[in-house]
């Protein structure tokens, strides 16, 4: 895929597969890409699925 987005740091296996960054994320880690990559924190934002205050709050 080719894409210009915003990977998530706060990026953990248990992230759900709804999630568009963590989906950004696991690609990732599945290539080898060398060039930039933007990052950024996604925890505790309204973007983020999993962590408390995000839309869902799944990940204790």
């Amino acid at each position: 895929m080719n894409h210009d987005a915003t990977h998530c740091a706060d990026w953990a296996p248990e992230c759900p597969k709804l999630c568009y960054r963590a989906e950004l994320t696991r690609e990732l880690n599945r290539i080898c890409y060398v060039l930039p990559v933007s990052w950024s924190h996604f925890k505790g934002t309204k973007e983020c699925l999993a962590w408390p205050g995000g839309k869902r709050g799944i990940i204790k």
